[in-house]
Formats: structure tokens, sequence, C-alpha cells
């Protein structure tokens, strides 16, 4: 009986201590699929609501088929709607999951790198908005100093973006 019951024990710790299996990219790619509007998760919702839209997102909606499936476009509505396009590149593999956005500005090309996850079905992404130079994210491969780690800081303060379908005023 002690046997039995020590091996039971050591089968169920063994497949508790397993990691969660890795999520599957083309899920998550469908998720963000859309239009989103930017919350900071420090800010009341409340407070970030004005008459100007605040900071949009559209992810993974190519605005023809000659543009890759991961175009995506910033959109800073309270700076004259200065928009940049660029490409998504998702790490679903990593723990947590990357979420980068690489684009080109008129002195190179740039990333901002970010780690996601879902909320409620809500995606929550910190996303460092200092440029990183695409070389030096190329040689570490995305594995620059520069990413975030966690979803709150030392303070154990939640940090980041809380992402919401952009209705452009509708309910």
């Amino acid at each position: 009986m002690r046997i039995g019951l020590s091996l039971l024990l050591v089968t169920t710790a063994t497949v508790t201590a397993d990691p969660p299996k890795g999520v599957d990219a083309k899920t998550v790619r469908a998720k963000l699929k859309g239009d989103w509007r930017e919350f900071d998760v420090r800010v009341p919702r409340e407070k970030q609501l004005r008459a100007s839209f605040g900071i949009q997102w559209t992810m993974y909606k190519p605005a023809d088929r000659t543009v890759p499936q991961n175009q995506a476009w910033f959109t800073d509505h309270d700076n004259e709607s200065t928009q940049t396009d660029g490409v998504l590149v998702l790490n679903a593999d990593a723990n947590p999951m990357w979420l980068d956005f690489r684009f080109k500005d008129g002195a190179g090309e740039y990333v901002w790198v970010g780690i996601i996850r879902f909320e409620d079905d809500r995606p929550r992404w910190v996303l460092n908005k200092e440029w990183v130079k695409l070389a030096k994210w190329e040689t570490a491969k995305g594995k620059v100093p520069e990413r975030p780690t966690r979803f709150e800081d030392d303070k154990k303060q939640p940090v980041g973006y809380r992402l919401e379908p952009f209705t452009f005023g509708k309910k």
C-alpha cells in the first residue's frame, strides 16, 4: 500500500510540476486582430476618456495583399493624429509572451519591445516605448535589456497598457 501511495504522490508531483504548454501564436494573432484603444493601467479608465481618441493600435489588419499579414499602425490622436506603421513580431513561446512593434523612422529601423498576456480575454501589454535599434534587436534575437519582464513594478503596482476595442466613440 505504501509503495502504491508513494508512486501516486510522485506521479502527481511530476504532472503538476510540468510547465503549461505554449500558447498558439495563430490564436493570439486572431485575438489581437482589430482596432484597440490603449489605456494606462495606473490611471482610472474614466480619467483617460477625453474628447480626443488617445492612442489607437490597429493590429493584424493588412491594408491590402501586398503588405505583411502582421502589419500594424500606432496612431496618436492627441498628437495631430500622428501615425506610425510597422509590423508586429510575436513570440508566443516566450514566457511571458513577447509582442514587439518594428517600424521605420527617418533615422533608421527600430523596435518597441514588450510583453503581453490576456486578462479576461483582453490584452494587457507592457510596452517599452523607448526605441531599440533594429540591428541590436536582431543581434540579440529580441533578448534585449530594454524588454520588460513583469506586469508590475517593484512596489507590486501594475504597469503597462490595457487594450480595449476601439469603437470610435460608439458604445
